[in-house]
C-alpha cells in the first residue's frame, strides 16, 4: 500500500470525533477506492461502524467545516445564493 490516498474529509471528522478507530477508516477507504465523502459515509453504515443518524451529523459538521473554511478563504457563498436587497 505504498501510494496510500488521504480519506475524504467525512472520513476524517469521524475519527477525529471518535465515531470510529483510524483502523476502521482505512478499511472503509481501501473497501470503496476513488469513494468520495458520500460513498464512504454509506460503506461506513453498512459495515456498521457508524449509524445514519450519527453520518447525518457527519454531513453537517462537514458541511460547517467546508463553509468556515471557504469564508476565512474570502469566497464564502456564490453570488448566486446571497438574496437579492430589498427594493
Amino acid at each position: 500500500m505504498a501510494d496510500k490516498k488521504p480519506a475524504p474529509l467525512l472520513g476524517r471528522l469521524a475519527v477525529q470525533l471518535k465515531m470510529i478507530t483510524p483502523e476502521q477508516l482505512a478499511e472503509a477507504v481501501d473497501e470503496t477506492p476513488g469513494a468520495n465523502s458520500t460513498q464512504l459515509g454509506q460503506a461506513l453504515v453498512e459495515r456498521g461502524a457508524i449509524s445514519p443518524g450519527q453520518l447525518a451529523k457527519l454531513e453537517k459538521v462537514q458541511k460547517d467545516v467546508i463553509a468556515k473554511h471557504r469564508a476565512k478563504q474570502g469566497g464564502g457563498a456564490p453570488a448566486a445564493a446571497k438574496p437579492a436587497p430589498a427594493a
